[in-house]
C-alpha cells in the first residue's frame, strides 16, 4: 500500500490552488484601471454616470420620452 496516492491531499492542494487563482484575478480586476465609456457605481450599485475620453466622470441622464 505504499505505492497509494493521498487523493484527499491532492483534492485539498488543487482546491487551494483554484482559490488562489481566482484570489489574485480578483485583485488584477480590482486594480485595473477602468476604461473610456464605462459605467461607474457606488457602492449601492446605483449608476452615476459613465467615464468620458479624459477619465472625467459624465454623469447619467436617463432618455426621457418627449411628448409629441
Amino acid at each position: 500500500m505504499a505505492g497509494k496516492r493521498r487523493t484527499t491531499f491532492d483534492k485539498l492542494q488543487k482546491e487551494r490552488n483554484r482559490q488562489a487563482k481566482q484570489a489574485a484575478k480578483r485583485e488584477r480586476r480590482h486594480n485595473r484601471e477602468p476604461k473610456p465609456g464605462s459605467p461607474v457605481y457606488d457602492e449601492s450599485g446605483i449608476l452615476l454616470g459613465v467615464l468620458d475620453a479624459d477619465g472625467e466622470l459624465a454623469p447619467y441622464l436617463a432618455e426621457q420620452d418627449s411628448p409629441s
